[in-house]
C-alpha cells in the first residue's frame, strides 16, 4: 500500500513529475540482453560462418517455405491440382481460384521467410572478409549464400515482379528498400548465381544437400529462360558435367524420380533434404529461428497429396488429360500415368493394400470420362 500511495502522490504532482519518473525508469530499463550473442561478437572463425550458412538452409526447411507453405503458391497457380474438397483452408483455396489479396496468409508467410532467408545470406556475405582462419570453407559459405540469396529472390521476382532488394545487413528502420526493377532484380540474381558457380564444389557422396556448381548452373539456365535469353540459358546449361564423378545424365527408370530409396540419383541436381524420423510426425513450429536441431524436420507435402491422407489437392481434368491414352479414350497407354497418379485400386504400402475408394475422403477426378478417386504420387520439387 506504501508504493501505491507513492506513485499516485507522484501523478497528482503534475506533469513534469511523471515525465521525469518516466524516463528515469526508461534509461534504467533500456538494456541488452546479457545472454544474447551480438553479430558484431559472432561469425570470427569458419566453423562459426558455417553455421550461420546453416541457418539460411534452416529458413528454407521452414514451414513457411519448402517445409509446407512454398509448395501451396506454386502448385495452387499451375494447372496441375484442383481442390481435393471442403478440407482445402480457405487462403490455400483462394490461391488456387485466384481469389487471394494482400491479407492471404500463406502468401505472406513465404514472402516473409524469403525476406529472413535473404538477410540471413546478407550476414553470411557481410561477416566473411573478417574470417580468416579457413579459407576454402569461408569462400563456399559465401557461394552457397549468394545461390540461396539468388533462389529467394527469384522465386520473388517470378511471383510478384518488383520487389524490394537487399544486399546488404538491415540495421535500423532507415535501410527500407522501396521496390526494385526487374531487370536490375535479374542482373543481381545471375551475378550471384555466376560468383557461386565459380566456387562452389561438385557434388559431394556425403554432404548431401549443400549448393554445388551444378546447382547454380542449373539455377542460371532457369533464370536466363524465364528471361527469354535462351543462348545464356545453353551456355550455362552445357557446363553442367555428364560423365565422371560430377556428372549428371537421365535415369534408365523413370520411376527413380518419385521413390526415397532413389533419391539423389543422376538426374537429380540439387534437392532439399529433410530428416524423416519414421513417426510420421511434423515440426509445426519449425520457423527455421531456434529450431531445436532433434524436432521433426520431415516435409508435410505427401499429406498434402497422399492418397489416404488429408487430399487437399487431387490432379486436375487438364493434367490427366495430359497423359496418352487408347483410341477410345477408356485407359491411359503413356506409363509415366502410373508413376504419376494413385487411382481407386492402385496398390500402394509397398504394394501390399490396394487402395479404395472409402479411403480417400474428398473430391473425385475425371478419368478419361469417369469420376474416379485419384491422387498425385510423390513429386520432387522443382526449385
Amino acid at each position: 500500500m506504501i508504493t501505491k500511495k507513492i506513485y499516485l502522490s507522484l501523478a497528482l504532482a503534475g506533469f513534469t513529475t511523471m515525465v521525469i519518473v518516466i524516463a528515469s525508469c526508461d534509461k534504467k530499463l533500456d538494456k541488452l540482453d546479457p545472454n544474447a550473442v551480438l553479430v558484431s561478437q559472432y561469425f570470427k572463425n569458419s566453423d562459426e560462418l558455417q553455421k550461420g550458412t546453416n541457418a539460411i538452409y534452416s529458413t528454407m526447411h521452414s514451414l513457411s517455405l519448402v517445409g509446407r507453405e512454398w509448395f501451396f503458391t506454386h502448385d495452387t497457380r499451375s494447372d496441375e491440382d484442383t481442390s481435393g474438397g471442403p478440407q482445402l483452408e480457405v487462403p490455400r483455396n483462394q490461391l488456387l481460384t485466384g481469389t487471394h489479396d494482400p491479407s492471404n496468409s500463406v502468401m505472406n508467410s513465404e514472402w516473409n521467410a524469403m525476406y529472413i532467408l535473404i538477410h540471413r545470406a546478407n550476414t553470411v556475405i557481410e561477416a566473411a572478409p573478417a574470417v580468416t582462419d579457413n579459407t576454402a570453407i569461408r569462400d563456399r559459405c559465401v557461394a552457397e549464400a549468394k545461390f540461396l540469396r539468388a533462389w529467394a529472390y527469384f522465386d520473388l521476382v517470378a511471383m510478384w515482379g518488383p520487389v524490394p532488394m537487399y544486399l546488404n545487413v538491415v540495421k535500423t528502420p532507415d535501410d527500407f528498400q522501396p521496390r526494385a526493377k526487374e531487370d536490375d532484380l535479374y542482373t543481381q540474381i545471375i551475378k550471384d548465381l555466376t560468383e557461386a558457380a565459380a566456387v562452389l564444389p561438385g557434388k559431394s557422396a556425403t554432404d548431401k544437400g549443400r549448393a554445388t556448381k551444378s546447382a547454380a548452373l542449373a539455377m542460371l539456365g532457369r533464370v536466363n529462360m524465364q528471361k527469354g535469353d535462351y543462348a545464356a540459358a545453353k551456355t550455362a546449361l552445357l557446363q553442367i558435367p555428364t560423365t565422371g564423378a560430377d556428372g549428371y545424365g537421365l535415369t534408365a527408370r523413370y520411376l527413380d524420380n518419385f521413390e526415397e530409396e532413389t533419391e539423389f540419383n543422376k538426374e537429380s541436381i540439387f534437392e532439399v533434404v529433410f530428416n524423416d524420423k519414421g513417426d510420421n510426425n511434423f515440426n509445426w513450429g519449425g520457423n527455421g529461428v531456434g529450431d531445436d536441431p532433434a524436432a521433426d524436420q520431415s516435409t508435410v507435402r505427401n499429406q498434402e497429396y497422399c492418397p489416404i491422407a488429408w487430399r487437399n489437392l487431387i490432379p486436375s481434368f487438364r493434367y490427366i488429360n495430359e497423359f496418352e491414352r487408347t483410341a477410345t479414350g477408356a485407359a491411359k497407354t503413356d506409363p509415366r500415368y502410373k508413376f504419376s497418379v494413385y487411382e481407386t485400386g492402385d496398390l500402394y504400402n509397398n504394394n501390399t493394400t490396394t487402395l479404395l475408394a472409402g479411403d480417400q475422403n474428398g473430391n473425385s477426378s475425371v478419368v478419361a470420362g469417369v469420376p474416379k478417386k485419384s491422387k498425385l504420387e510423390k513429386r520432387h520439387a522443382d526449385l
